[in-house]
């Protein structure tokens, strides 16, 4: 691409591109590359897309003043426009979070003793966010529709204590035992997934259900998922 005297151009040797990779170049410098520059976009999709849209503008302004053909300068404010549009669209797609997945499993021995097994996994967490899962047994399935309600938000809503202080919605034990109650991190790319094993006697249970929920700065609107299984007539297996 011409230089800066040449009104034809961009203003700067490579234009944009040039502009953009050497933004990517000093963020290597410091180590910020691969997953990690990912995962610095995640953690704050706005600062990254703005230095991005800021290198291009300081890149686009000086070939706007020299050049003097109007319509040369409405396709570079143009090109600036949608240039800028992408790298902020792309900053948040980063960082939007998928729903995780969760599922329970379960098989009884010949010892009467059923073995619940949780899996549970999510991805695009940012560094400080978390997956809380919890696996509740639940004695009594007539009124699913209220054990659903309590099994999806129990350890995750919130309310005030008589001093003001915010604590944990309890779980009401006429409805079923908390069976575990798990927060796990995320690895740098900002997957995470969880296996746990219960054991409880069988019978016990009609049911059983396992919340994921990824949490971050709402933590009263997390992306979550449920699962559930029907315990009863769960013969041993062979």
């Amino acid at each position: 691409m011409p230089e800066l005297e040449d009104s034809k151009g961009w203003g700067l040797p490579g234009g944009p591109a040039s502009a953009v990779a050497l933004v990517v170049a000093v963020l290597a410098a410091v180590g910020v590359a691969g997953d990690v520059l990912t995962r610095a976009i995640r953690n704050d999709p706005i600062a990254v897309p703005l230095i991005v849209s800021a290198v291009l503008l300081a890149v686009g302004i000086p070939a706007l003043i020299i050049t003097k053909r109007w319509l040369q300068r409405g396709g570079i404010i143009a090109l600036l426009l949608v240039l800028i549009a992408a790298s902020l669209y792309g900053g948040r797609s980063v960082a939007d979070r998928e729903i995780p997945r969760a599922a329970i499993s379960a098989k009884t021995d010949e010892n009467r003793v059923t073995t619940l097994t949780v899996d549970a996994s999510g991805s695009s967490l940012r560094t400080r966010d978390d997956m809380l899962v919890q696996v509740i047994g639940l004695p009594d399935l007539a009124d699913f529709q209220r054990l659903t309600a309590e099994c999806e938000g129990s350890r995750l809503r919130t309310q005030f204590d008589a001093q003001g202080n915010r604590i944990p919605v309890p779980f009401d034990s006429d409805k079923g035992d908390l069976l575990a109650w798990q927060r796990y991190g995320p690895d740098k790319e900002g997957d995470v997934s969880a296996t746990i094993t219960l054991e409880v006697p069988a019978g016990r249970y009609q049911g059983t259900c396992v919340y994921a929920a990824l949490r971050g700065k709402s933590s009263d609107d997390p992306r979550s998922a449920a699962a559930y299984l029907r315990l009863l007539d769960l013969g041993a297996s062979e």
